[in-house]
């Protein structure tokens, strides 16, 4: 398979204290579509506390991705004292579903001494992603034999008869508090109820710290995968992977043919990456450098061309 060519669009957002939970950060940017030309971005930003809400905008594609709206409040919240996400959420995955609109997103609770634990949980909408609530107040994928520490970033997708979770599985965090992590694999027979398989979907290279935010899909009866990449030093790249099953993927990150600018706003990084069609085209979302600090751009790429 020759070298992908990936067209960027520039930078699509960066929030500038637009309100009091949208001081910084488009991190873990999530596309719905709206209509022919409309979607909706459904984002991560942070307030004074470093804690972060969901928020969304609205945008048009085929118009030099002219924003008609930002929802300066937030469409999710942390949770409760005590629960599994009091100290901030984050999106992950819109699936609609049932006629609803769904939210797999992670939740984040604070430790001492710098800790901190993530687990998956899952929110619903009745407004068309306007507003979410809470499935569950408690996380619908945690911690377990294969997951030592933490669980966070679902990519949630149907495949032939079975849902599919590809997720971020915390392995280890050390005393300097780097870390290592991976992609694993849940699965579900119905949606709400998930299992851990223990199958590690990319494992780590040698030269790597953690991988994360795998976003799946489907052309021709073959999965694709994209996901970040944090190389020992350095700041996240993003790698590619293929599936004829989704449990034995093939990761090949030399054809990607997307990496970091000359100059602006992700000439350091590239992280979060989620993929969604339009016309001829896969497009990705993507934060820049700093996980998204200084916001989040767009790129294309001919589906010839995969």
């Amino acid at each position: 398979m020759s070298k992908n060519s990936w067209e960027k669009l520039g930078l699509l957002f960066c929030p500038k204290n637009e309100s009091p939970t949208m001081l910084s950060y488009c991190s873990m940017p999530v596309v719905h579509c709206l209509g022919p030309s409309q979607f909706r971005l459904f984002f991560s930003s942070r307030d004074h506390c470093n804690q972060s809400s969901i928020h969304y905008l609205d945008f048009e594609l085929e118009n030099n991705l002219l924003i008609n709206f930002i929802n300066r409040d937030p469409v999710l919240s942390k949770g409760k004292l005590g629960h599994f996400d009091d100290n901030g959420v984050y999106s992950g995955t819109i699936v609609p579903y049932q006629k609803k609109l769904y939210m797999f997103y992670s939740g984040r609770s604070n430790g001492l001494d710098d800790l901190f634990y993530m687990n998956v949980g899952l929110s619903l909408s009745h407004d068309s992603g306007q507003s979410f609530h809470r499935y569950k107040e408690c996380p619908i994928l945690t911690r377990s034999d294969y997951d030592p520490w933490l669980v966070t970033a679902p990519c949630v997708f149907q495949f032939k008869t079975k849902w599919f979770m590809i997720y971020t599985s915390g392995t280890a965090i050390f005393n300097d508090r780097t870390s290592n992590y991976d992609l694993k694999i849940a699965t579900s027979s119905d949606f709400f109820n998930w299992e851990h398989t223990g199958i590690t979907a990319i494992p780590l290279n040698e030269d790597e710290a953690n991988l994360s935010t795998a976003t799946v899909i489907e052309i021709g009866g073959v999965l694709h995968m994209w996901f970040s990449v944090k190389p020992k030093t350095g700041e996240y790249r993003i790698g590619y992977a293929s599936s004829k099953d989704g449990i034995n993927w093939t990761r090949n990150d030399d054809i990607l043919g997307l990496g970091v600018s000359e100059e602006g706003f992700d000439d350091k990084g590239l992280s979060y990456p989620n993929v969604f069609f339009h016309q001829s085209y896969i497009y990705m979302v993507y934060s820049g450098n700093q996980n998204g600090k200084v916001g989040c751009g767009l790129a294309r790429l001919k589906i010839s061309n995969l």
